[in-house]
């Protein structure tokens, strides 16, 4: 239903947020071998603790970009500016 409502709305995933239980914010195995989104550019955010109090510090997320084959490069989340709608 995702991909259906994306095409007839011209919008397009460019990021996708999951969470992990502790301050950990590294890509788990399978973090790395499945991608919820396996497009070249993709945009993997991981947040600490369930997401309680974690966008009080963006350094604190984890943020990743997909280079396919299972590859992925770590971006600095200082780097980036990340507005929440």
């Amino acid at each position: 239903k995702l991909w259906q409502y994306c095409r007839q709305n011209n919008l397009v995933v460019i990021a996708d947020v999951h969470t992990h239980p502790a301050d950990w914010v590294l890509q788990s195995r399978t973090d790395i071998e499945n991608p919820f989104v396996s497009s070249l550019g993709h945009i993997a955010l991981i947040i600490p603790n369930y997401a309680q109090n974690a966008f009080r510090l963006k350094s604190r997320i984890g943020v990743y970009e997909y280079n396919g084959n299972y590859e992925w490069n770590k971006i600095n989340p200082s780097k980036i500016k990340i507005t929440l709608l």
